[in-house]
């Protein structure tokens, strides 16, 4: 991540569901509902495999998550990656599209703005 957005890099703290996790951020960050987050981790160094050079952490997306709840320091995100059935979308159809979970979160894993929010 750039330095630029240092500021937005937030942690999970806990994992209530495979749709939905706390984050530890919330109001007094700025954060606010419908705010949108990627949530990942950082795996293991790479190195070439030739100049045995070190190129940098691979990283592990685990998904998008929308706001859905603010306290002062934490926050709820949930899933905001969806899938539809295409053969369920006419007219007459009632089925929302499902929510797809995060792939495999963890406590501890880095959360970052998708856009830093620009509120005065």
């Amino acid at each position: 991540m750039k330095e630029e957005f240092a500021d937005n890099l937030f942690r999970v703290v806990d994992v209530l569901s495979p749709t939905r996790l706390v984050l530890n951020c919330g109001a007094q960050q700025g954060v606010a509902p419908g705010d949108r987050f990627i949530v990942y981790a950082q795996g293991k160094m790479l190195t070439d495999p030739i100049t045995n050079e070190e190129l940098e952490p691979i990283i592990l997306r685990r998904g998008t998550g929308r706001v859905l709840y603010v306290q002062n320091k934490i926050c709820t995100i949930e899933s905001a990656e969806t899938i539809s059935n295409p053969f369920m979308m006419g007219l007459y159809s009632h089925e929302l599209p499902k929510i797809v979970p995060f792939d495999e979160p963890l406590r501890g894993d880095i959360a970052a703005y998708t856009r830093p929010p620009k509120r005065a």
